[in-house]
């Protein structure tokens, strides 16, 4: 930095040299609509004494929001609706009126969802009538994978869902009515 003018004597004032001086002005706040990326700001300082002015530059970086988009919960709400679907699909194909050994752990693995029931203890009749064989057939009442047939083989499988894990987390109750744990945006 250069030497001082006698400016500052004009003016009745003492000068000190500084050799750096920052100066932190707020210049407000990106919007959240501001898309994430690089930003260049510049400050232009003109002193109206001496007309000299000084120009500094910065970088700064608008981070991608944390927050859940409006896309993300439809699609949570979205995925929400199709597995409730799915539950009373199940429930109405099995003759269920409720579930008995509900998922009350949040998943996301739709093998294993919404009920857990053992096959010739709370999984006794297909409904057919057929009886279930425990160790033969699959046991639960789920989504993915599902062995609505007592026949002793696990290969007639039913699929309420396409995927067999979810974005998000889910519990059930015994009615069948799905709660939304985690969305799987967050």
């Amino acid at each position: 930095m250069g030497e001082l003018s006698d400016v500052s004597e004009l003016h009745e004032t003492v000068a000190e040299k500084l050799d750096w001086v920052s100066l932190w002005i707020p210049l407000g706040e990106a919007e959240t609509t501001d898309p994430p990326g690089e930003y260049k700001v510049e400050v232009k300082v003109v002193d109206k004494l001496t007309g000299d002015i000084a120009t500094e530059s910065t970088t700064f970086i608008v981070a991608a929001e944390a927050s859940i988009t409006q896309q993300e919960k439809e699609a949570a709400a979205t995925e929400l609706s199709n597995i409730q679907m799915a539950v009373i699909a199940m429930m109405v194909d099995n003759g269920l009126s409720t579930l008995h050994n509900p998922v009350t752990v949040a998943t996301n693995d739709m093998g294993a969802f919404p009920d857990t029931s053992v096959c010739g203890v709370d999984k006794i009749q297909d409904p057919n009538g057929n009886v279930y064989i425990r160790g033969q057939d699959k046991d639960g009442y789920i989504l993915r994978g599902h062995d609505i047939t007592g026949d002793g083989d696990s290969t007639s499988l039913v699929h309420y869902l396409t995927v067999g894990y979810t974005k998000g987390t889910y519990t059930v109750d015994s009615t069948g009515t799905v709660t939304q744990v985690t969305t799987g945006y967050e």
